[in-house]
């Protein structure tokens, strides 16, 4: 996770000033407290150019640098908006191990998300803190970095918007250092003993019924 925030920040930095840089990173979080997810990072198309060649060839050579960070994951070519608000770039179907912990306590959930990567490489970076550029700036001048967590209840977020079962983070925005996200997955273990106990004393109760009524 620290590796691809480092890049995406110095990269939107680099291209803050034009507004033309987007990153989207999505979770989805199921009910056994596995995930899968995604990102995706795009840039205005007339800006893939800028060092000659093609927009096509410069997004070959990103889709081949993304898949050789993770070889074991699915890197795809993505384009959106038309004219001067057209984007291109790539999407990759598997998150950084290192990005996302989620673990399950009884029947709650709990999501945790460093948030810190980015603004430290913006503070602490020299080639960046030289540029005088900030997040501030990044959100200022149209950079968008947005998280989406998908959880398999009602969540509860300590930073960010929800709707549903979805949290949304603008990371641009964010003050929190991690992001917590939890949700009930289920009865806890109390209950569903209970439960259990009760059907099965709901079918001994049937068959001395039953065998009473033979009688």
């Amino acid at each position: 996770m620290k590796k691809l925030l480092q890049k995406a920040g110095i990269l939107a930095l680099v291209l803050s000033l034009t507004g033309c840089f987007k990153m989207r990173m999505n979770v989805d979080v199921k009910s056994d407290a596995t995930y899968t997810g995604s990102y995706t990072v795009l840039m205005k198309e007339s800006m893939l150019t800028i060092g000659g060649g093609t927009s096509d060839e410069a997004l070959e050579q990103m889709a081949e640098q993304f898949k050789k960070d993770d070889p074991e994951a699915e890197v795809e070519i993505v384009k959106e908006g038309e004219g001067e608000d057209a984007f291109a770039g790539v999407k990759v179907s598997k998150l950084p191990a290192d990005s996302v912990k989620v673990t399950k306590n009884d029947n709650v959930i709990t999501l945790e998300m460093d948030l810190s990567d980015m603004q430290n490489t913006i503070t602490e970076d020299p080639e960046v803190s030289s540029m005088g550029l900030s997040i501030a700036s990044l959100k200022e001048y149209g950079a968008e970095a947005v998280i989406t967590v998908n959880m398999p209840g009602k969540p509860e977020a300590n930073t960010g918007t929800v709707e549903g079962n979805r949290v949304t983070v603008d990371l641009l925005e964010a003050n929190e250092k991690t992001l917590t996200v939890t949700c009930k997955a289920g009865l806890p273990k109390a209950a569903k003993i209970g439960l259990g106990i009760a059907g099965a004393l709901a079918v001994v109760l049937v068959v001395l019924l039953a065998l009473k009524k033979k009688k």
